[in-house]
């Protein structure tokens, strides 16, 4: 029920596609729900086995491939060094479930392609902003602007707003965040406060508005 809640919520934030790829075989949760977001806007979802023969092939020929920063450093370590881009300009590379450094992301707009995604998300609240390509471009580290509906903050140590350019905790407020974790009221009370929710993530709002990340706050 509340994947299909935040579906309502999170779909309309990402262009039409026709296709969708994972680099993954195992339908973890996330996979899930990008399977389930591809239904509702009526595209196929394409699984793929690591190291197949014709895996490369398979995804050249959809229009969003899906993957984390592991999945590209694999990518990337398979590519000869002199290789044009692996992926036309046309696929839209959605980097996300880990941080992706500035070298990498520049790495990989210079061998896969430009169009690279960055979104900024949490089991906790669903999808909270995304970088599209010219602002992953123009500004090492970000994760773009909040998408319509979501709260975004950089606070203090007591909880009042930061202004641009100075690192901050990061709290979030949307319509999927969830109420608390199950029979954990410790955990609840730690990053469920004051109708906020704080991911633990450090970060910086520019002048423009996007939010780059500044590491976290504890040992995760």
């Amino acid at each position: 029920l509340e994947t299909l809640r935040r579906l309502g919520f999170d779909v309309p934030r990402w262009p039409t596609r026709r296709h969708m790829i994972f680099a993954l075989l195992r339908l973890a949760t996330l996979t899930k729900q990008r399977s389930l977001e591809a239904l509702a806007c009526g595209a196929p979802t394409v699984l793929i086995a690591p190291a197949r023969s014709d895996e490369m092939r398979q995804m050249r020929s959809v229009d969003v491939l899906h993957m984390t920063p592991l999945h590209a450093r694999r990518l990337l370590a398979a590519l000869p060094a002199d290789a044009p881009p692996a992926f036309p300009e046309h696929l839209r590379m959605v980097v996300a479930s880990a941080t992706s450094v500035a070298a990498l992301r520049a790495e990989m707009r210079q061998r896969l392609s430009p169009n690279l995604w960055i979104p900024y998300s949490a089991n906790e609240v669903g999808l909270v902003s995304v970088a599209r390509p010219d602002e992953v471009a123009r500004t090492p580290d970000t994760v773009g602007r909040p998408v319509a509906g979501v709260m975004q903050r950089v606070v203090d140590d007591a909880g009042r707003t930061l202004p641009p350019g100075i690192t901050g905790h990061i709290r979030v407020r949307s319509p999927g965040m969830i109420a608390g974790y199950l029979d954990d009221d410790d955990a609840s009370a730690r990053v469920f406060r004051d109708g906020w929710f704080h991911p633990g993530d450090m970060g910086e709002r520019t002048a423009d508005g996007t939010l780059i990340l500044r590491g976290r706050s504890d040992d995760m």
